[in-house]
């Protein structure tokens, strides 16, 4: 019971860190609900009187005509018509204040739901590359799009089971002021139902967590399918993964069709128990207690209204367990993101003004040692090239240099100050970064490369500059709806040329300081290269860019070439240096040009 307790002060407690004070408003407005409509019940006492003929003033010690003398010391005729005057009066009220709690209840909902996503965004948005990178993103995937839809439902049951308990709490206070004796048995009823519902809850619960551990998880099957797709398709295994998914989606349905039929239960059982409970104390009150009917006939009512309530806020409850596990989920996601938050507060760099240093940096992914000692330095729109055989750590290298990774050993400086001094969001607004698999969003060839820019008259132009510049000028007009042309999620119909070419055009759009190409040619046949390298020659002196290729011969033009292997420099110099001083590099400079 006092885990129950502290669990539902848990919850109380969650919401009001989102809503603030709107969750006391919600609260206010369910009671003086509450009170209207149990005012209004009251008017079935003295109706009860009336049609019984009994005179009301001589009751004296009867408790149940407290409220019936009430109404006389305000000076009102004790009559019929004054008794439907004040019924009707009251439930009218009723209403108006039901509307206004209604309409309050559903924006404080959405608001909540609104919130919990943008600081999920904000979160997510906010966190480091490396935990990014180390973490569960199928998790996070569902956290994003299952999970919060399941909070919405979480939101929306918790607010009726809390709306259900205050009506409980409000007529049995008005039935306890009228017959407490009655009251006091019925309360007894109400626990031992509240027991049999307690242990339908605690299942419900357990089995919430369970299906968003599995829904986690399919979410994360998913995204390596989708990602994975052309290569199952073309492979002939795609039936294999399909069964892998199968055995998620069966252990899904079963928990959901455990959790439904146990509300099902909850709600088919809802009424029989209340009229078991109100027929047994009814018994009780005439044939041992041997008061006169009449005399808890209004009680007998706020009691059914309570038990009815007592069951809907059970049932509500019930829901709101079975999805509780997301609301926890969340939570804890959130909470783990934000504890994973990335420092980027420091001096706002406006752009690079002499040099970017690579001081005596090293780097390692657990125990294993990517990158060690590396020093270089990288003048303003100075081209370098970072060239090695695979695993030579040449991508960590320029994860370190955009800020995505913090260096184990050594720092990376621009304009002699450490990226961690400088504000990094601030400094990674000054990169353009083209990596292997282009980034495409579903949306417009125009919004692809401008991200969303407004189409002015200026935008327009310098749009169709750097398409022109990127060699993709064509390609845009001759589709049907120009720029407009809707390119379908990954850019599932272009090729990997055009693919790259967009995202070239999309850096060039912006105004960088660093123009970073990681293998950003490797897609392209050779005629849209030799465009594109043509490109890069036209930039060069402009911007300052880091270039890794495997593809030398887009290199070949770099100020400074720095080659790498096995997680050092081993020589750094220009194409004609390292030809004549590197046996390495001049085996894969000929091996290239034997396949070219």
């Amino acid at each position: 019971m006092q885990e129950t307790l502290k669990k539902r002060i848990h919850y109380f407690n969650f919401f009001r860190s989102y809503l603030k004070e709107r969750v006391f408003f919600v609260v206010i407005l369910n009671i003086v609900v509450g009170l209207l409509d149990g005012l209004g019940l009251s008017m079935f006492l003295p109706l009860l009187y009336i049609a019984a003929g009994q005179n009301l003033i001589q009751q004296d010690g009867d408790s149940t005509i407290a409220f019936v003398k009430w109404i006389e010391d305000f000076g009102l005729t004790l009559n019929l018509q004054t008794v439907l005057v004040m019924l009707l009066v009251f439930f009218v009220l009723k209403g108006v204040a039901y509307y206004f709690k209604g309409a309050y209840q559903v924006a404080t909902q959405q608001y909540f739901i609104k919130k919990i996503r943008i600081n999920s965004i904000k979160a997510l948005n906010e966190v480091s590359y490396y935990y990014f990178a180390s973490c569960d993103q199928g998790k996070i995937q569902n956290m994003l799009t299952t999970e919060i839809e399941r909070v919405a439902r979480a939101c929306q049951s918790y607010f009726l089971a809390f709306q259900q308990l205050i009506l409980v709490l409000v007529y049995i206070g008005f039935a306890f002021s009228l017959n407490w004796k009655f009251a006091c048995m019925v309360c007894v009823g109400g626990l031992l139902v509240d027991f049999v519902y307690g242990k339908v809850y605690r299942k419900t619960k357990a089995i919430s967590r369970q299906l968003t551990d599995g829904s986690g998880k399919f979410q994360g099957l998913i995204a390596d399918y989708l990602s994975s797709y052309k290569y199952l398709k073309a492979n002939g295994v795609a039936a294999k993964y399909r069964s892998k998914l199968a055995v998620q989606v069966e252990e899904i349905e079963q928990k959901n069709t455990r959790i439904g039929i146990m509300s099902v239960f909850l709600s088919a059982a809802r009424e029989p128990l209340s009229i078991m409970v109100l027929c047994a104390v009814i018994m009780v009150q005439a044939m041992v207690l041997r008061e006169p009917l009449a005399a808890v006939l209004v009680s007998l009512l706020f009691f059914y209204r309570a038990l009815s309530c007592l069951m809907q806020y059970q049932t509500a409850w019930s829901s709101f367990l079975g999805v509780a596990g997301a609301l926890e989920s969340t939570d804890q996601l959130i909470t783990v993101l934000e504890a994973n938050k990335e420092e980027t507060q420091g001096i706002r760099f406006t752009g690079l003004r002499d040099s970017l240093v690579i001081d005596s940096v090293g780097y390692k992914y657990g125990k294993r040692t990517v990158l060690h000692d590396i020093s270089f330095t990288i003048q303003k729109n100075e081209t370098v090239a970072i060239v090695g055989p695979s695993g030579s750590g040449k991508s960590t290298l320029v994860s370190l240099i955009t800020g995505l990774l913090k260096p184990s050993t050594g720092k990376v400086m621009a304009d002699a100050m450490s990226l961690q001094d400088w504000d990094l969001t601030s400094f990674q607004s000054r990169i353009g970064y083209i990596t292997q698999d282009a980034v495409i969003f579903n949306d417009t060839i125009y919004n692809n490369i401008t991200f969303w820019t407004a189409p002015t008259p200026e935008s327009l132009l310098r749009f169709e500059n750097v398409c022109k510049s990127a060699a993709i000028w064509d390609f845009v007009m001759a589709k049907e709806k120009g720029m407009h042309e809707v390119l379908g999620t990954d850019g599932i119909n272009l090729s990997g040329g055009q693919k790259q070419r967009i995202a070239m055009a999309r850096e060039l759009f912006k105004n960088v300081d660093f123009l970073i190409m990681d293998e950003a040619t490797s897609a392209m046949d050779s005629f849209t290269e030799k465009e594109i390298q043509q490109s890069i020659q036209q930039l060069k002196g402009k911007v300052t860019m880091i270039c890794i290729a495997h593809r030398l011969s887009t290199v070949k033009n770099a100020d400074k070439i720095i080659y790498l292997h096995e997680g050092a420099i081993a020589q750094m110099g220009t194409f004609e240096t390292l030809m004549n001083g590197n046996n390495d590099f001049k085996k894969m400079v000929e091996l290239q040009s034997v396949n070219a």
